[in-house]
């Protein structure tokens, strides 16, 4: 298991072509409990103050993200 300090030295590790950032985190929580995947890497959104990003290799969310299509909740839906 690698330890990171940054999301630069993850980028340098996996290249930042094969990471995918995943806000929404009803799709993180699918992520975790349907399929076991972990971020490589968690930050604050640059984008969306107060929310998290979760870093994932794209080699390791296809399977996962094609379920989650078939299977996210519609809007105003809770899984949780």
């Amino acid at each position: 298991m690698k330890l990171f300090s940054s999301l630069k030295e993850v980028a340098e590790c996996y290249g930042m072509e094969n990471l995918v950032p995943v806000t929404n985190l009803q799709q993180i929580l699918f992520y975790v409990r349907r399929f076991g995947l972990q971020p490589k890497w968690i930050d604050e959104s640059t984008e969306n103050k107060g929310h998290i990003v979760c870093y994932y290799l794209k080699q390791e969310t296809c399977l996962a993200y094609k379920k989650w299509k078939d299977n996210r909740p519609q809007s105003g839906e809770t899984s949780l």
